[in-house]
């Protein structure tokens, strides 16, 4: 009887500590997520204003024209209902590619222009758009409403229980920084992810078949190094062959 008692309470206490760690492994997620949020911001409550002043703007433009939202949704009635948690986005550097394949430093990464893209909801809280602000002669304003990454990869990294399920399928702990990257020259999205147990890239994207990359798929930073350093050295030798052997 005492060893069953014993055995009850020690898988209780097992229990309790399990969720407990869980519930402690999602706040790091959650909070590396709200140091890059509007809540912190220097200029949070300008940019929440420009997104809220928009939204009615924004409604019509969806409602005459299905061209903003993905093609799976134009044939159905799309009704605008709320805008997501807006996230901060840092234009990578246009160069930073080949430097990054030579040094493997993606921190630089994070230190071009930031602006901000908020997700679009319809009444059934599916993410149907999204709106990007940016800063122009020193005032924010809306840049541009529509898509740029899928949505079903917008809904994992903006979610902060998603994202963190993610991560522990990956055997990634301690996560310290999550900084939200794009770069227009190769169509990419990419998270930033600093952790306890190293740096990692989760990439997602419309041209997975250019970057190299698979969408959702979590990624070493000196693996991601590694293959962009071998579609580089094939651009190379593709464009020296080309050249000595133009097309007649």
């Amino acid at each position: 009887m005492k060893k069953l008692l014993v055995a009850v309470v020690l898988a209780l206490v097992l229990g309790v500590y399990s969720l407990g760690t869980t519930v402690f492994a999602v706040d790091q997620v959650t909070n590396a997520m709200y140091e890059e949020s509007l809540d912190v911001a220097e200029d949070g409550s300008q940019v929440k204003s420009i997104f809220d002043k928009d939204f009615e703007k924004v409604k019509k433009l969806i409602d005459n024209d299905k061209s903003f939202v993905p093609e799976k949704f134009r044939d159905e009635v799309i009704q605008l209902s709320k805008m997501g948690t807006p996230y901060k986005v840092y234009y990578a550097p246009d160069d930073f590619i080949e430097p990054f394949t030579m040094d493997g430093d993606f921190s630089k990464a994070v230190k071009g222009q930031v602006f901000w893209e908020v997700p679009l909801l319809d009444d059934k809280g599916r993410v149907i758009s999204t709106s990007t602000a940016w800063k122009e002669q020193g005032a924010w304003t809306i840049a541009q409403t529509g898509l740029y990454a899928p949505v079903e990869v917008i809904e994992v990294t903006t979610n902060p229980e998603l994202l963190y399920e993610l991560l522990k399928d990956n055997n990634i702990e301690g996560v310290k920084k999550i900084k939200h990257v794009r770069s227009i020259d190769v169509g990419l999205d990419i998270l930033y992810i600093k952790a306890k147990s190293g740096e990692y890239l989760l990439p997602f994207g419309n041209r997975p078949d250019i970057t190299g990359l698979e969408n959702l798929k979590v990624y070493t930073v000196d693996e991601v190094k590694n293959i962009w350093k071998e579609l580089l050295e094939e651009q190379k030798q593709k464009s020296q062959s080309n050249n000595m052997n133009p097309e007649e």
